[in-house]
């Protein structure tokens, strides 16, 4: 598998047969970004094409800018708003369909929940070519025992994720040393395994999912139950491999994810790389605009890839110890004010989800319980006490001004 995904990050711009499909150019409020099709790897006897919108900032006065690919979670696509939301920003971006999906319409991807209604997997009209057909659609990881790799959808989509990375290498206004990626959901799951393999990112914002997700406590370990699964898609095996920063932001109470997960996926992939943060949120829901709409608190997400790329700094936990008599101390880093809070999330259950016969309907059994820290501004140092009768907690540090919000790893 690495040798595969390893040629990959050698494609050339002509190898990747970038395709801009004018019939499909969004219009309205999402002038300006482009419909695009690009080569993934080969289905079999056939030849894949993959389907993206991809945008550019206004007014970068030729300067070079930084970029970022986006991937999509469960019922999603390409999001117009998601592309439109980075290139405000000064970022180039690319969102691609990791499921083989096409536009049934122009503006398809500006509003959710219209998979079946806005998309097809058929190569038809504009999109069909001879000797090609789509990647696979999301397979649950249900797969065979003699399923053939390169009939996987987890095969194609680390591929493809890879390769939008290499679809925007080829603009000449894009800053290759400053291109991240996004995955939200089942996109953070690809992201997670991606970064195991050769690619071109510079950092990495896995949203709600990680490695480790054999030891979730919620319904996603039973994606990951079987052993063929298990042999090739499990990201951890590779974060031996991850260097660049990462920020792995997730909820306390998510029902798809439990936060378990992202603080061991931290621990691991932290000691590689210092900038390696971890944010567990609380008050958060899981879903996809959520994730790029500042009316919601996710600006962690923005603010982490502009530190990344040189535009400013992110705080992070420097140091943390729990002492024989309970007393937890960590000291905390890029925070330049004093408007900081601090609070211990703790449970005195068993930390456990509830998983009933939908098991899509898991949830967190109990009830975070919290603690406000006291906060040495001065020597930006926290300090808490944990209760006694505590069975798992962690630490999470505020920065008010930015509300920006990191955390410790579970203890």
């Amino acid at each position: 598998m690495n040798q595969i995904f390893d040629e990959i990050s050698k494609k050339s711009a002509e190898e990747l047969r970038i395709k801009y499909i004018e019939e499909f150019n969004p219009t309205g409020n999402y002038e300006g970004i482009k419909a695009i099709t690009f080569d993934g790897l080969d289905r079999g006897a056939l030849k894949t094409k993959c389907f993206a919108y991809i945008g550019f900032p206004q007014n970068s006065n030729n300067a070079k800018v930084p970029a970022v690919v986006l991937i999509h979670g469960g019922a999603g696509y390409p999001f117009l708003q998601w592309v439109k939301e980075w290139t405000n920003r000064g970022y180039a971006a690319i969102a691609l369909s990791t499921i083989g999906v096409f536009p049934l319409r122009i503006n398809a991807g500006d509003v959710e929940g219209a998979l079946e209604k806005d998309w097809t997997h058929e190569l038809t009209g504009v999109f069909y070519e001879d000797g090609y057909t789509s990647t696979p659609d999301n397979d649950d990881m249900r797969i065979r025992d003699t399923q053939p790799i390169d009939d996987m959808w987890m095969y194609h989509a680390v591929s493809q994720a890879i390769l939008a990375g290499k679809v925007l290498e080829s603009f000449d206004v894009v800053d290759n040393n400053k291109i991240g990626a996004v995955g939200i959901s089942w996109g953070s799951v690809i992201l997670s395994i991606t970064l195991g393999y050769k690619n071109n990112f510079a950092y990495a914002i896995p949203v709600y999912g990680s490695g480790y997700l054999t030891e979730s406590l919620s319904y996603m370990r039973y994606k990951f139950i079987l052993p063929r699964v298990q042999d090739l898609w499990l990201a951890e095996k590779n974060f031996n491999n991850v260097k660049i920063p990462v920020l792995w932001i997730c909820m306390n109470n998510d029902s798809c994810f439990s936060a378990n997960s992202n603080s061991k996926s931290y621990i691991y992939t932290v000691k590689n790389n210092a900038r390696t943060t971890l944010s567990i949120k609380s008050g958060w829901i899981h879903g996809h605009s959520c994730c790029w709409d500042i009316n919601y608190p996710c600006k962690e997400i923005y603010a982490f890839a502009d530190a990344m790329v040189g535009e400013g700094s992110f705080p992070y936990i420097e140091k943390i110890e729990r002492s024989d008599d309970g007393m937890i101390c960590a000291k905390y880093a890029e925070i330049p004010h004093d408007d900081v809070a601090a609070t211990l999330y703790y449970l005195t259950e068993q930390y456990e989800y509830a998983i009933p016969l939908n098991m899509h309907e898991s949830h967190i059994a109990h009830n975070w319980k919290k603690k406000r820290a006291f906060v040495d501004r001065k020597n930006r140092i926290v300090r808490v006490n944990v209760p006694s009768n505590a069975t798992v907690c962690y630490l999470e540090i505020v920065d008010k001004r930015n509300n920006l919000t990191v955390s410790s790893i579970f203890i």
